[in-house]
């Protein structure tokens, strides 16, 4: 599982996201259920205000094997139909020239990143790094509508602004507060201990990283009964 895979690689290494050397483009592995909007923020941005919705961006690049992996196994997933109407979907290839602007108004740290944009403020409301299920994208989804809209709850509706603001130093420390309040069955725990692990990875803030994780990974492994192990992962 990737809550599983993060927390190890915390203990083991606390590794920072390294840039990779980009292949050459190729198209999408397989269609989406989702209506992407290709490449144009002006347009997704467009249709944001015009629909009141937020936007969900996906921020993705040709040589990144767990974006292709998302494209092809999770993004055609028909669970996903259900969800349609929920954003306006846009999709960003990082290593197109076209997508500069984008990239410098709304900058990237690791493959793939996605983000929900309010469209009235043109600011990222919530962030998810990495793969996910479609499960975890269900949840995702949710907790970014909520947050875009104004109704988080409020110590992790602050951490997630931070987080959102690529403010790591600071969203550390909000969501140690938020995780003060929370049980590992709680919604919204594992997101946002996956958000403070890569918050002090960030900041280079390796020893408290190691630290959190292995506090951490005890309280995941005995969640509320019915939630999956991550030794099952």
């Amino acid at each position: 599982m990737r809550f599983r895979a993060l927390l190890l690689l915390a203990v083991a290494s606390a590794a920072t996201v390294s840039g990779l050397t980009p292949s050459t483009p190729a198209p999408k592995a397989a269609p989406s259920v989702l209506p992407w909007i290709d490449d144009d923020y002006a347009r997704a941005l467009s249709e944001a205000k015009r629909k009141k919705i937020p936007i969900f961006a996906e921020l993705w690049a040709p040589w990144c094997h767990t974006c292709r992996s998302m494209q092809a196994f999770v993004f055609t997933d028909k669970a996903l139909s259900r969800n349609a109407g929920q954003f306006i979907w846009l999709s960003i290839d990082t290593e197109k020239e076209q997508n500069a602007p984008f990239i410098k108004k709304f900058p990237i740290r690791a493959w793939p990143s996605f983000y929900v944009i309010d469209p009235n403020t043109e600011t990222v409301s919530l962030r998810w790094v990495g793969g996910a299920t479609v499960a975890q994208l269900r949840k995702f989804f949710h907790d970014g509508s909520r947050a875009a809209g104004g109704t988080a709850d409020a110590a992790l509706g602050k951490a997630d602004a931070l987080y959102a603001e690529g403010e790591y130093e600071k969203a550390a420390a909000a969501y140690a507060g938020a995780l003060a309040r929370l049980s590992p069955g709680s919604p919204g725990y594992a997101r946002a201990v996956e958000a403070r692990l890569f918050s002090l990875q960030t900041t280079r803030n390796y020893a408290e990283c190691v630290a959190f994780a292995r506090a951490a990974l005890p309280r995941w492994r005995t969640r509320s009964p019915g939630r999956p192990s991550p030794e099952r992962g």
